[in-house]
């Protein structure tokens, strides 16, 4: 019988000493230094990306005969706005993913 008569049992608590109850990296901190690095490689294939495709437009450009380069007067503006986009983006990613770290 149990305590006081009541047919009832008690058992041992028991010990959380043994689990693993917190997370398995502290708070995320894995999750952004990993998000760090991949930003990084991205902004480096989008860098070499811009300059390949402005190097590609200008050289034609100059290349190009009048009516050819009205052509690639339209093809650069939205390349260029493109790469600031992406610079920009990249940039305030990065400057999220510092804040976050430290």
């Amino acid at each position: 019988m149990g305590a006081g008569g009541t047919g009832e049992t008690v058992e041992e608590p028991i010990d959380t000493a043994e689990y693993k109850t917190g997370l398995k990296y502290d708070e995320g901190e894995y999750l952004f230094k990993k998000a760090g690095k991949v930003l990084t490689i991205l902004r480096a294939i989008s860098i070499m990306v811009a300059v390949i495709c402005l190097s590609i437009i200008g050289i034609k450009y100059m290349l190009g005969s009048i009516d050819e380069k009205a052509n690639y007067k339209e093809k650069l503006l939205p390349v260029a706005i493109g790469c600031i986009l992406i610079a920009g983006l990249n940039s305030l990613l990065l400057a999220i993913n510092s804040i976050m770290n430290s």
